[in-house]
């Protein structure tokens, strides 16, 4: 059977599961490395919340291949670049004068998208039908295939897995696919999303302004912690578009006219508290998820033995301080740090905040010594100041993304607690975040022996009270760190 006809048959099962909203056979058909990069899960959220989105009914039918624009064979796989066409009908449930005003706009775009001819809108029951296209890229791999929605926004993303031919050609062929980036694709998005973008391509016509933010634990009132946590969670429309939980704020005028918060993809309205509303637009610098990538030639160190030259902070706690790798300023994106910090910290004591002096950044010292030192442990059956626990090192670099790695990363942190942004104990300024760890090396070597077998996996794998987070933020100007743990 020839390719085509393969491709027909196959493009017509996955476009069965559109239809049937069977949002689990759909990620089947999903390319799997893109799961690399978007964990499937998130994806198949993002389908369950598009399928039974109680707003907007999306009804799709005759979904088929239209056209296969170029093939390529390139280490064994085979590539093609296909057109496909649907039908879709898109209803607003509640028929009011804010969802009309959605649904118009919606036309418009959809008709600036398909042509005019191809969409239409009966405003008495707020509902649009179009006849719709979409570009792919099918992957032969032996006998299974499987597509790749190109979509405008993502082509960064794309460029890390798919091969440079491919990514030319996509740019020869579709120049679009650079330059769009506020279309959406109805057939597998959230139209929550789409809400997200018509609020960005409006900002010029009706001076909008829109920030982004990972989490929403925050009163919007202008005030230190305000502007900490914006300051440290602020991101850009890409990864705020994958993140689980966030908010998006909306300013008119330079004020704050509307919060709407998501979750796993659902958006609500957050009404706005009496301090909150006028809240007056700042412009920050967004910031971007980083996650670990293990290379050999990483900049950057997860565990290791304590360099020869670095020393751990004089103490006399209950249990020792822990050697848990370094991240180089020779990265640039932490240029901001004044060298390269060793991190240590005892985490298995039950600290609140660690404060560590790196003025000297080869021997720090601990700035609330007595809080630290009069913290106790929950592994006092098994270890004692004369503990060892040595982690095997891992070598790793930072790489963009727009999901949490479940290892290590840096830009944002991923709160498991309410947000803790310290301020520098010496210099009263905002800690700016540096990394957080979750564990990822086993013990090269230790000397504890536990007294109950349960416990010997918080031994022989670095953790965080089993199930946490480490968390550091750095002060660059005062040199000092904050370390802390949280957990469910």
């Amino acid at each position: 059977m020839s390719n085509n006809k393969i491709i027909e048959q196959i493009i017509e099962e996955y476009g069965k599961s559109i239809i049937e909203k069977d949002y689990k056979k759909t990620v089947e058909f999903i390319y799997p490395k893109l799961f690399d990069f978007i964990p499937k899960k998130t994806i198949e959220s993002s389908l369950k919340a598009a399928y039974s989105n109680k707003e907007i009914e999306i009804q799709i039918s005759n979904y088929k291949l239209d056209t296969i624009d170029y093939e390529i064979v390139i280490d064994d796989l085979g590539y093609f670049i296909i057109k496909t066409s649907f039908n879709q009908v898109i209803k607003y449930l509640a028929n009011t004068e804010e969802t009309q005003e959605e649904a118009i706009f919606h036309v418009d775009m959809l008709k600036e998208k398909y042509g005019e001819l191809n969409v239409s809108f009966d405003n008495k029951i707020n509902q649009i039908t179009a006849n719709s296209t979409s570009t792919q890229l099918a992957i032969k791999e032996h006998e299974n295939w499987t597509f790749l929605d190109l979509k405008p926004n993502l082509t960064e993303l794309y460029s890390k897995f798919l091969p440079e031919l491919i990514m030319n050609k996509l740019f020869d062929l579709y120049p679009q696919t650079n330059e769009d980036e506020d279309e959406i694709d109805l057939v597998i998005e959230q139209d929550e999303k789409m809400k997200l973008n018509t609020v960005v391509e409006t900002e010029n016509e009706e001076n909008i302004k829109v920030i982004y933010l990972l989490g929403w634990e925050v009163l919007l009132n202008g005030d230190e912690d305000c502007n900490d946590f914006i300051f440290t969670q602020i991101t850009n429309k890409q990864t705020f578009e994958f993140a689980p939980i966030g908010l998006e704020l909306i300013f008119k005028n330079r004020k704050l006219t509307m919060v709407n918060e998501y979750n796993d993809g659902i958006r609500s309205e957050r009404e706005l508290k009496k301090e909150e509303v006028g809240f007056q637009y700042s412009e920050y610098k967004t910031n971007k998820i980083l996650n670990l990538k293990e290379t050999t030639k990483g900049l950057h160190q997860l565990g290791g033995e304590i360099p020869d030259d670095f020393y751990l902070p004089e103490n006399k706690c209950v249990v020792p301080f822990q050697y848990l790798g370094y991240i180089n300023n020779n990265d640039d994106n932490f240029k901001w740090l004044p060298y390269k910090i060793h991190l240590t910290c005892p985490i298995y004591l039950n600290i609140n905040n660690v404060f560590l002096d790196y003025s000297n950044p080869l021997k720090p010292t601990i700035i609330n010594r007595e809080e630290v030192e009069n913290a106790d442990t929950s592994y006092d059956d098994d270890l004692d100041s004369n503990s060892e626990i040595v982690f095997n090192e891992m070598k790793f670099s930072f790489v963009e993304d727009v999901e949490f790695s479940f290892t290590a990363h840096s830009g944002i942190p991923n709160w498991i607690q309410a947000p803790n942004i310290p301020k520098c104990p010496k210099s009263g300024k905002t800690m700016k975040f540096l990394c957080q760890l979750n564990g990822g090396v086993t013990a090269k070597r230790t000397n504890v022996e536990p007294k109950d077998d349960w416990y010997r996996n918080f031994y022989e794998e670095l953790n965080f009270w089993g199930d946490g987070d480490s968390f550091v933020f750095f002060e660059p100007t005062s040199k000092v760190a904050c370390y802390f743990i949280q957990n469910t």
